[in-house]
């Protein structure tokens, strides 16, 4: 593998604790692959006592991809969540815990269970109205309790009663043998406080690598101090920390590069000069970042172009006249908001533009079919859940009136949800296979069309391999935006918000939404996190390869103007 003198130094650095500061494109995937095989191959260290965490799957799949016959020899590749769930999964039962079928829940799902707690304590009355407390209250505290700050200041009434809102939560969880992504790290703390569990994982791996660590928040950092390893490479952007709203904390990361030894990778091969100079200036305006510029040697020069007040249909038009020189698969189309990318997905239907939406309200993934699927597979891996059977009461016809005297004899039985059910209509269990649900729902369910959501799943089972069930459900559960790029096919332009596109890049960018009322957010900027906008509009640009278009849209509003960011990367037109 041929690599340059900076990434050379970072795969043969040698001390116990090192952070390597990087810049967009500047290998980092390589770097860390050829530091595992470094550490195989010349070091003799032993595969299965390596760790890999990365910050989302796809970059963990692109990582097993380089890693060749490696990847599976080594102790693990994956996410946080995907890490601390195999935790929970091997040592799990020391806590009460069925790991077999262990099922997790969605963010979503965990908001209406907790409301109805919320609810049953009388913070929430039967309008859904808040007493005592506002919503903004019990969000903050919620997620001080997943991410690790700080339990905000509140009335000591109100902060007793989230206590015993949260460990009823928790409670009804355990009993449902059921994780959310929240509790999942949560639970992989309590069993690593374990001493004997805490010797075992030690004892398993010592030597940890851990990409994109400006995204981690204060209870995944945790884990990397409670199991100690051997040895710690951490990699970061703290020009890309696009994540403080999900309460990421760069700090961290910046304080560990104070005390470890420091190394940077500044070499971009992804773009030239030409898309390196503006984003340079605009990121040079926020104060809390480390002294690193992007070194631009990619072998092209790069194009920037900036077009303002531009309608949907001609921005639609203006992608397609670049389909001369490059293919639609190669282009991308990034914004701030959903609601960008909605009207202009309209128009390139309209103009007849192939293009797959990336999330959104139109995602398969998000329809009430896509959840009703996941809910019977859920069952049928863990029949306790809950939630799992919430979600397909809609399809099985189930009224109010009988899902109360359901949830009744559930009380008085200490049976499911499910179980009651059976019980109660004296049905057959749900089917428990893809193939077996096929037939199945379209037969019980008329009103929906179920088509999109098995072609997804059998997706998905295809290219992940994924054919235990309890596995298939994990994965959805824990499925990413960037997980759907797999849905992308050839001949298709990619939209997607700038989120999703973290860590991707294409030759050809187009970045929609360039108004001042829409990029920087007025309520991130209200809020305080205006620099965190200004590396998000940064990581959209350095996207890349060949040309960028900055785009602002047209606008009925007389006060919606172009954004300030246009002034400070010196792009203005």
């Amino acid at each position: 593998m041929n690599l340059s003198e900076q990434q050379q130094a970072v795969v043969e650095a040698i001390e116990p604790r090192i952070a390597v500061l990087a810049t967009p494109g500047s290998g980092k995937t390589r770097t860390l692959v050829a530091r595992v095989q470094h550490m195989i191959e010349v070091r003799g260290i032993a595969p299965s006592s390596i760790v890999l965490l990365t910050f989302t799957r796809y970059a963990a799949r692109e990582m097993r991809n380089r890693l060749g016959r490696w990847a599976n020899k080594l102790g693990f590749i994956g996410t946080f969540h995907a890490y601390c769930l195999a935790i929970v999964q091997q040592y799990g039962h020391t806590r009460g815990w069925e790991p077999e079928w262990l099922t997790l829940m969605d963010e979503e799902e965990a908001s209406l269970e907790q409301k109805e707690i919320l609810a049953d304590l009388g913070l929430i009355d039967r309008k859904g109205r808040w007493m005592k407390c506002k919503a903004s209250q019990w969000i903050a505290y919620r997620e001080a309790r997943v991410n690790g700050s700080d339990i905000p200041a509140l009335d000591k009434v109100v902060l007793a009663k989230f206590h015993l809102v949260w460990d009823t939560f928790c409670d009804r969880l355990k009993a449902e043998n059921v994780l959310t992504f929240g509790t999942l790290i949560l639970e992989a703390l309590e069993l690593l406080g374990l001493p004997d569990v805490k010797q075992k994982i030690r004892a398993e791996w010592q030597h940890y690598l851990v990409d994109e660590c400006q995204d981690t928040d204060g209870l995944q950092f945790s884990i990397l101090e409670m199991v100690q390893p051997e040895t710690l490479i951490i990699v970061g952007d703290l020009d890309q920390s696009i994540y403080g709203w999900r309460n990421a904390r760069p700090d961290l990361f910046f304080d560990y590069a104070q005390k470890a030894q420091q190394y940077q990778l500044t070499q971009s091969y992804r773009f030239g000069f030409n898309i390196a100079e503006p984003a340079s200036k605009l990121i040079a305006h926020n104060d809390n970042r480390p002294d690193i510029a992007i070194d631009a040697i990619a072998n092209n020069s790069g194009t920037v172009k900036v077009v303002k007040n531009a309608l949907f249909q001609s921005i639609a038009g203006l992608i397609e006249s670049e389909f001369k020189d490059y293919a639609p698969d190669d282009t991308a189309v990034l914004a701030r908001r959903h609601a960008t990318l909605d009207c202009l997905s309209e128009e390139l239907d309209r103009q007849k533009v192939a293009h797959v939406r990336v999330g959104g309200a139109c995602a398969v993934p998000a329809t009430g079919e896509f959840r009703t699927v996941k809910g019977y597979l859920r069952l049928a891996v863990n029949p306790r859940d809950r939630r799992a059977f919430m979600a397909v009461a809609t399809a099985e016809g189930i009224t109010n009136n009988q899902l109360w005297e359901i949830r009744k004899i559930a009380n008085d039985t200490g049976a499911s949800l499910y179980e009651s059910f059976v019980d109660v209509t004296e049905r057959s269990k749900f089917p428990d296979s893809i193939s077996g649900l096929k037939e199945y729902l379209p037969a019980i369910d008329k009103k929906n069309y179920y088509g999109p959501a098995f072609s997804y799943l059998d997706d998905v089972v295809s290219k992940e391999g994924l054919h235990d069930p309890g596995e298939l459900v994990r994965y959805l559960q824990m499925e990413s935006l960037q997980d759907q790029m797999r849905s992308v096919e050839p001949g298709n332009v990619t939209l997607c918000t700038i989120h999703a596109a973290k860590g991707l890049e294409w030759p050809l960018v187009f970045l929609v939404g360039m108004n001042s009322r829409e990029f920087p957010s007025p309520r991130s900027v209200r809020e305080g996190r205006g620099e965190e906008e200004r590396r998000l509009c940064y990581v959209a640009m350095t996207r890349a390869e060949r040309k960028l278009y900055l785009i602002q849209c047209a606008s009925e509003s007389p006060d919606d103007g172009s954004s300030e960011f246009f002034d400070e990367m010196g792009c203005d037109a």
